[in-house]
């Protein structure tokens, strides 16, 4: 994967000049953190970053708008790279859910975008979406030989959640959330997610391999969970409460670092007292993984 990004991508964006600029974005946020020490040096990098993104994020919209076979595999890369550039941000206020914003009637621009990941593989067939440059990213649906989850594989603390996520659906489903069925459906993919990343009892994995990315949780969220959490809704805050501790686990992501503190922070401040308590899981997985982004 990481020879896609160091040599197929770049071919790409010579193609298409966006998936570069999104590129140089995230270069320019990766480049600002290690200038932490210099703030001169950190407002440079960081300008450059928004730039870029800003030109990215303008030719990604023109893009989408006459996509064909041609172009899809830069869009799909290009919406990637938007993600990780806005999780390479970081949180812009209390406010921030990284989906969206509290009470705010938009979501975030460049939320949309991402969730476009899963339309382009929606439209475009594998043999047309993963051609040429774009092989190595294309799927398998052959069982990877080890069944291990994870957390084994990559050698990190397994949690025991399932009890505590059955605990958690049982109050979804006996609560008088307006959109139970969106709810219970963002429920079941987190759900999913968990048994991959962390297994059965025994630490086994043997469903599908999709499950093992912890971000397909957002490529695949619905407008109407999104507006569940604009409007502080305490069972789509503590879904994504428990989707937070999961960011964690991910000590290669680096755009990622801080994001589920932050998520914690701002949900036990928005939401109902009475479920303050079902945020101690969460928050704890989440302590215990602190050090695992470096």
């Amino acid at each position: 994967m990481g020879q896609f990004w160091a040599q197929n991508a770049p071919r790409i964006g010579f193609s298409n000049p966006y998936v570069l600029h999104l590129a140089y974005s995230l270069a320019g946020y990766h480049l600002a953190r290690g200038d932490s020490w210099d703030r001169n040096a950190q407002a440079r990098r960081l300008a450059v970053a928004k730039l870029n993104f800003t030109a990215g994020l303008a030719g990604l919209n023109k893009a989408i708008s006459v996509m064909d076979s041609g172009t899809c595999g830069a869009i799909y890369i290009s919406v990637m790279l938007l993600c990780f550039c806005t999780f390479a941000a970081g949180p812009v206020g209390r406010n921030d859910l990284l989906v969206c914003q509290v009470g705010v009637a938009q979501p975030k621009p460049s939320v949309p975008l991402a969730r476009g990941a899963h339309l382009v593989r929606q439209r475009f067939d594998s043999a047309t979406l993963f051609s040429g440059l774009m092989a190595p990213l294309a799927p398998t649906n052959s069982q990877p030989a080890d069944s291990r989850a994870t957390c084994h594989r990559q050698c990190f603390v397994r949690v025991d959640w399932m009890d505590q996520l059955s605990r958690l659906r049982e109050l979804i489903v006996s609560s008088d959330t307006r959109e139970v069925s969106v709810t219970i459906r963002s429920f079941d993919t987190l759900r999913a997610i968990y048994e991959a990343t962390y297994g059965d009892r025994d630490g086994l994995y043997e469903g599908p391999p999709m499950h093992g990315m912890v971000l397909r949780w957002l490529y695949v969220m619905e407008d109407d969970f999104v507006a569940s959490l604009q409007s502080k809704d305490a069972m789509a805050l503590l879904i994504l409460a428990y989707f937070a501790p999961l960011l964690n686990t991910m000590s290669k992501a680096w755009f990622l670092k801080g994001w589920a503190e932050h998520l914690l922070t701002s949900i036990r401040i928005f939401i109902d007292k009475e479920y303050v308590e079902w945020l101690e899981w969460p928050m704890g997985v989440a302590e215990q993984y602190s050090e695992h982004i470096r």
